[in-house]
């Protein structure tokens, strides 16, 4: 066994670059190489312990220099393929209580989003009384693995803390708390999140505003002045306004958040960006075509369009290997309509695998099932965006 990790190692470290190849820029380009030695220096010490008659832990650092060599493999084909990024909302504690779950994400993805951990909730749980700890703890993993960071989300009528929605402020109050929110948050984490999900599902999906609790007190201003909030905290940042429900182009909500995009960026408001979440069935969602109209329609209006918390619901009858193959084609679908247009800049899932999503197990709508397997919709996202398949 040794011989095989040693030799898969080799090959990742000293492999040539295809013709006309780039590395990654930044700190990424080295960690093949940082994985690789890893793994040399575990195996080194297996084969130690082995001669002096310690097989069982000789055995576990083997299992340790695999899971290295693996990643240094999955770095290599990462820097070859340059394509989209994959991303997948993930939880802490879900990081921290499950290695499987976190070497699938390590292996299949490239872009990292908390799911709960940026929330206003969990940031500012007491007026003024900010706790980063879990959202430091995701970014310090994110970047340590060299994974881009969306962050999620600024300005939300839901998962709020009980100050913000008790009645105890005044419009006055809550715009000053909101933009006092997002200053913070974003200055923090400047450099160290690309993204920012600003407002998330500020219109309901006949096309009028959400009355949450930001718009009842300030009106729909409120999205304005969030975006130039969060500019003013990190003008590096790329800032995207995600909605649900706009993923066909002439449905009433979709038209409602164009026109919205339309007027903030013809009044000068810094918004870069247009998330579409796509949580959709394999009986209810957009082709192809028609997600390449919803994409383009946005792009036209000078914006970069992202998909963000993309899940497919098992909802059509058939068997067991119909049913994740229409899965397949309706992933499928998106991502070849992201990846067609330039301005269209990552393709996200709302979790890893079926056991730990919002849908249920049984709603089986991710890219790996319960045990963590790929599933065939990862292979076609994959291929679709021009990503590593590393197994």
């Amino acid at each position: 066994m040794g011989w095989v990790i040693a030799t898969v190692i080799a090959a990742c470290l000293i492999a040539p670059a295809p013709s006309g190849a780039a590395p990654p820029p930044g700190p990424c380009a080295g960690q093949s190489a940082k994985h690789g030695r890893a793994a040399a220096n575990l195996e080194r010490r297996a084969r130690i312990l082995k001669a002096r008659g310690r097989p069982t832990a000789a055995r576990a650092l083997r299992r340790r220099a695999r899971w290295e060599a693996r990643l240094a493999r999955y770095y290599e084909e990462q820097a070859r393929a340059r394509g989209l990024p994959r991303g997948a909302a993930v939880t802490l504690s879900t990081l921290l209580r499950s290695q499987v779950l976190r070497r699938s994400f390590l292996t299949g993805f490239e872009q990292l989003t908390p799911e709960n951990e940026m929330k206003m909730e969990r940031l500012q749980p007491a007026r003024g009384v900010f706790r980063f700890a879990e959202a430091d703890r995701m970014v310090r993993f994110a970047r340590r693995y060299c994974k881009r960071v969306r962050g999620h989300a600024l300005v939300y009528g839901r998962q709020l803390p009980h100050w913000a929605t008790d009645g105890s402020l005044t419009a006055g109050q809550l715009g000053f708390e909101m933009e006092w929110h997002v200053q913070r948050v974003v200055e923090r984490y400047a450099g160290r999140v690309a993204d920012w999900d600003v407002v998330n599902e500020a219109i309901d999906a006949d096309g009028d505003y959400t009355q949450n609790v930001w718009y009842l007190a300030l009106g729909k201003a409120y999205i304005e002045r969030a975006f130039r909030t969060a500019h003013d905290a990190d003008p590096t940042a790329r800032l995207y306004y995600n909605d649900s429900g706009i993923e066909l182009p002439d449905h009433p909500h979709t038209l409602a958040v164009r026109k919205m995009v339309a007027d903030l960026r013809r009044r000068g408001v810094p918004i870069e960006g247009v998330g579409i979440q796509n949580h959709v069935s394999t009986s209810h969602h957009a082709s192809e075509a028609q997600m390449a109209r919803t994409i383009r329609g946005f792009t036209d209006l000078g914006v970069k369009v992202a998909i963000t918390e993309m899940d497919v619901r098992l909802d059509t009858p058939g068997t067991p290997a119909r049913k994740l193959d229409s899965q397949r084609l309706v992933y499928r679908s998106a991502a070849r309509a992201c990846r067609k247009n330039p301005s269209c800049t990552s393709f996200s899932t709302w979790g890893v695998g079926d056991g730990v999503s919002w849908l249920g197990p049984a709603a089986a709508g991710l890219l790996f099932d319960r045990g963590y397997r790929r599933k065939p919709a990862y292979r076609a996202v994959s291929r679709s965006l021009g990503s590593p398949e590393t197994p």
